[in-house]
């Protein structure tokens, strides 16, 4: 080491202005680094990405790359150049000549012209203007892993039980000193205030470290070490649990914001002085806990989107969505961006993408990621290898990148490629939200040329990257490995600090210094300490619903629109029950149906604190097109939409003075069977048994007119990972979108057997109805996750959340369900 340094210091010499030796920290990470590049020169960068996907080829291996010193050369000469286009940019002349004459320097050894060029590049990033802080918030942590209940699953991350303890909430201050010293926030600290008054946080588990925009204050969330040892007993109670926590940044007012039986994590400050969180709470939903479609057994509680006044009162739901919810962060419009989970009758590895709403919940929406290829499995065989080869499984702590030079929008976004089986850690990405979503990776370059865990390569590999702090859409403040970097484009980085404790990763920081507030975003929903009796009715309107970017098959007549509610799944085991011919398929109800006027538009009173989605009906009554996804509207929100999937990368027409806002909101009609869970033995057998079992019986035909037997002829789309097949590719049952005219009823192969083409058969309007709407709503069996005999039976079974059965379709102008049609 110390001959290293000293042929360091005599390369430095060349210069006048040579710097001093660096720290043996810094020495360390940089013979790591050799290493590594050793490695991948030799052979292992054959794997990396393609360079059509990187957002700068530098960050590679080059074929013309010999040596490590290749590689940090011209990182080096990319970065001295691009910081001259900065902003009171550094005077860099100096570090220019250094670095041309240690290149113009005969005979030098490849790695002490390694460690002479990493110096050169260390001084250059620490005077990137940019870095104009000398402080990082970060916390360390890790789960415990080895399974999907140890916390190698994005559905089991956050919670406290599955933490590996040790972790702490950290200030690491002198960064760009050779010796930058950690403190430990929390070292002094007793609570002040809540349910844990008196006590102190040690030895447990901390996430979600957040400072406030004036850099005073930080929230975190906090899990005692509830046990002695790995073996961890699947439980909740409030002791094992994430609790949310705000202190000032000297470790002073230690205060406890929320409490209870609930894993409440991921605080996120927002500009009207709320604070956004995730919250495992099903508080006004119903009773007990949600819990995925996917897991065998010890099925982890799912988590959502909620809202609380920043001394931790007034909760209230900002998501009713059905599935996990990560990340919440505050985008440079004043708008939340968080990651979600979404998969409504589609693959259950799909989708966990970025999505945005106001800070009060209203109009969630995916700009991103959320549909994916192949859009339809309805014909041909070859459909490809899918999404899992192209782009990344899931989008983990995704930040926007800040205002700058050139750039004054919030369209830009960092994020890690995580996996779906794992942690999340994975390669550092930036999405470009303003680029039209081709399903695949047309807003996405990568930032590290390492490969996306679970979609390129196995879910448990290329975890070198976790959470990453933008300073620009070039520069970047990251987790790698073991320790705090700072990263550019070019793949140069440089060590900040390692972990306190090596068994843990330190993740999730932030510069310790005030940011500019984005705007605060006027309330519109009327919810907890907001409701008010005199509030306006929920209503939901469309513009055109012929605006798709799917064309409707020729002289389409669009006639209503159907209202559907999915239900959370209440039972903890994978296929307890299983809902239909689909895997995971989820329960549901058709509330009922509004009028589409002739100009494609609609205007109707919205269901309420709802996952719903909605279908187009044509003049036969039939789905011509479907939503794959839910949305939801909250108290008094107005929610519009331009169309059914129009393109959210072109202006709409504003010019036409649509029908449907010229008159009041329509109220939704019940549709035939009324509002209640849609039950294949209460809606459809009656009907079977009625015209079509008598002449199967008689003729010994098949199919007997049971559930079981009517698969072949049924329309279905998968809800999870199916039992064979591809994922996403399964024949007539995969993809991510619906295409119109092939949905439901019009894609089945029992349409073609009701009417009186096949032996005369005669169905009423109403029992033909009955059966296309089953058709298009996924031709489940079951409505619920209760009961499961009784429903079998034939017996009205209701759901334990988002359901009042004094006001069934949840408007808030209340209406009784209403007769069936």
């Amino acid at each position: 080491m110390s001959k290293t340094i000293a042929a360091i210091s005599s390369l430095l010499a060349l210069a006048t202005c040579a710097a001093a030796a660096p720290s043996a920290a810094v020495m360390k990470d940089w013979q790591d680094q050799y290493s590594r590049l050793e490695k991948l020169i030799a052979g292992e960068a054959r794997n990396q990405a393609p360079a059509s996907q990187m957002l700068d080829a530098q960050a590679m291996i080059l074929e013309t790359d010999r040596t490590p010193a290749d590689v940090v050369l011209r990182r080096a000469e990319a970065l001295l150049k691009h910081l001259k286009t900065l902003p009171n940019a550094p005077g860099l002349g100096g570090l220019e000549g250094r670095l041309a004459a240690i290149k113009a320097r005969p005979g030098l050894a490849d790695k002490d012209l390694f460690f002479a060029v990493k110096q050169i590049t260390r001084e250059a990033m620490l005077a990137n203007p940019l870095v104009d802080f000398d402080a990082i918030l970060y916390c360390e942590r890790k789960n415990l892993g080895k399974d999907n209940w140890g916390g190698d699953h994005m559905a089991t991350v956050y919670f406290g039980h599955t933490q590996a303890y040790g972790g702490g909430l950290y200030i690491v201050r002198n960064i760009k000193s050779d010796n930058p010293e950690i403190a430990n926030v929390l070292a002094d600290s007793v609570i002040t205030s809540g349910r844990w008054t008196g006590q102190r946080l040690t030895g447990g588990a901390v996430v979600s470290p957040e400072l406030s925009f004036d850099g005073r204050e930080i929230l975190f969330a906090y899990a005692k070490p509830a046990y002695s040892g790995e073996k961890r007993p699947w439980e909740y109670t409030e002791e094992n649990s994430f609790h949310i926590f705000k202190v000032n940044v000297d470790g002073s007012r230690l205060v406890q914001l929320t409490e209870g039986n609930y894993n409440d994590f991921d605080p996120c400050y927002l500009p009207n002085g709320r604070i956004a969180f995730v919250s495992t709470r099903t508080t006004g939903r119903g009773t007990g806990p949600i819990y995925p479609r996917c897991f065998p057994d010890r099925a982890p509680r799912q988590h959502f989107l909620h809202s609380m006044k920043a001394d931790g009162s007034d909760i209230i739901p900002l998501s009713y969505h059905e599935t996990d919810e990560w990340n919440p962060s505050v985008t440079n419009d004043g708008m939340i961006v968080y990651t979600r989970w979404d998969y409504v009758d589609r693959n259950s590895n799909a989708a966990q993408h970025l999505w945005t709403c106001y800070p009060d919940g209203r109009d969630p929406r995916g700009p991103h990621g959320n549909y994916v290829h192949p859009f339809s499995t309805m014909e041909g065989g070859d459909f490809g290898p899918g999404v899992f080869t192209t782009r990344p499984c899931c989008e983990w702590h995704i930040r926007s990148v800040p205002k700058a030079a050139g750039y004054t929008g919030s369209s830009l976004f960092v994020a890690c490629a995580g996996p779906h089986h794992g942690q999340p850690f994975g390669p550092l990405v930036l999405i470009d939200t303003s680029v039209e979503d081709d399903g695949l990776m047309s807003q996405v370059k990568r930032i590290t040329p390492n490969r996306f865990p679970e979609s390129e390569i196995d879910s448990k590999q290329s975890w070198d990257y976790g959470a990453a702090w933008p300073l620009s859409g070039d520069y970047y403040v990251v987790n790698y490995l073991d320790g705090l970097y700072l990263l550019d484009r070019f793949g140069n980085v440089e060590l900040i600090c390692k972990a306190r404790n090596l068994s843990l990763r330190p993740t999730e920081p932030m510069p310790l210094k005030a940011r500019t507030m984005p705007p605060v975003i006027p309330t519109q929903t009327f919810q907890g300490e907001n409701a008010t009796p005199d509030a306006p009715a929920a209503t939901i309107r469309v513009l055109n619903a012929y605006d798709s970017d799917l064309p409707f098959p020729k002289g389409t007549k669009l006639k209503e629109l159907r209202i559907i509610q999915y239900f959370p799944k209440s039972t903890e085991a994978l296929f307890t029950p299983k809902i239909g011919y689909a895997e995971q398929s989820l329960a549901r109800m058709v509330l009922g149906t509004v009028p589409v006027e002739a100009d494609g538009s609609i205007s109707f009173e919205a269901p309420v604190g709802k996952a719903i989605s909605f279908q187009l009906l044509d003049d036969h009554g039939m789905a011509i097109q479907a939503m794959r996804s839910v949305t939801y509207v909250h108290p008094g929100e107005q929610l519009t939409c331009v169309g059914c999937h129009e393109s959210k990368w072109q202006a709409p027409d504003r010019s036409p003075r649509y029908a449907a806002m010229r008159r009041p909101p329509s109220p939704i009609t019940p549709d035939v069977g009324g509002a209640e869970p849609m039950n294949f033995h209460r809606l459809v057998k009656p009907v079977l048994d009625a015209k079509c079992t008598p002449c199967h019986q008689k003729e010994k035909a098949p199919p007997d007119m049971s559930y079981a037997s009517l698969q072949q002829y049924a329309f279905y789309l998968v809800g999870g990972k199916p039992t064979s097949g591809h994922w996403l590719t399964i024949p007539r049952h995969g993809g991510s979108r619906s295409v119109p005219g092939k949905h439901g009823a019009y894609g089945a192969p029992l349409l073609k057997y009701l009417d009186k083409s096949h032996h005369g058969t005669e169905l009423t309007a109403a029992e033909r109805r009955r059966i296309t709407m089953w058709l298009d709503c996924n031709s489940n069996e079951l409505g619920d996750y209760e009961n499961e005999k009784a429903q079998r039976e034939g017996q009205l079974v209701w759901p334990l959340f988002d359901v009042n059965r004094d006001n069934v379709l949840g408007v808030e102008t209340p209406r009784p369900a209403g007769a069936a049609r």
